[in-house]
């Protein structure tokens, strides 16, 4: 996404924010067409493995809550990617074609051959989806669409029994 007047790309402050967290043994950016999530981080906690999507999309609407294409379409990414979360072997699947046929590098923190090794290990999944949208903020009031829409895109994520829960990161 295009950022303005010398600020950062949604993108990019989510990256930095992942590279410190020392915990993630692998973060793969899969931004583009056809896309899992923009970010996929992964770390091993006991005998899970805790895997978390992130969506991300700017802000394009001129006032907080207020824009239902800035959340809608968010969302609408975050429903699609529980496809890729059915099982281990499906998300590895779809991690591994996305990195054969991508032209840019898709592993910011790790190899996809000791991220095969942790998929096909004996551990249990979990998953956590976040929708990343400066648009969307605690402190605004919420519009009733808006609110809608990040609710009917919880309870669906909640309900398939893939992801364990949506969260939303926005801003302030």
């Amino acid at each position: 996404e295009q950022a303005t007047s010398g600020k950062k790309t949604i993108q990019t402050a989510l990256q930095e924010a992942l590279l410190k967290r020392s915990d993630y043994t692998h973060i793969v950016f899969d931004h583009g067409t056809g896309e899992i999530a923009d970010y996929i981080s992964f770390r091993s906690e006991g005998s899970f493995i805790n895997v978390e999507l992130f969506h991300c999309k700017a802000m394009k609407g001129a006032q907080y809550n207020n824009s239902v294409i800035d959340v809608y379409e968010v969302a609408q990414q975050a429903i699609k990617s529980t496809v890729w979360i059915k099982t281990k072997t499906t998300l590895l699947t779809k991690i591994q074609s996305r990195v054969k046929s991508g032209n840019s590098k898709k592993f910011i923190r790790g190899d996809i051959r000791s991220l095969r090794t942790l998929l096909q290990s004996q551990k249990a999944m979990e998953v956590v989806i976040y929708i990343v949208q400066p648009a969307i903020s605690k402190t605004s009031h919420m519009n009733e669409t808006v609110g809608r829409v990040l609710s009917a895109a919880a309870f669906y994520i909640g309900h398939t029994g893939r992801a364990k829960e949506l969260k939303v990161l926005g801003s302030p």
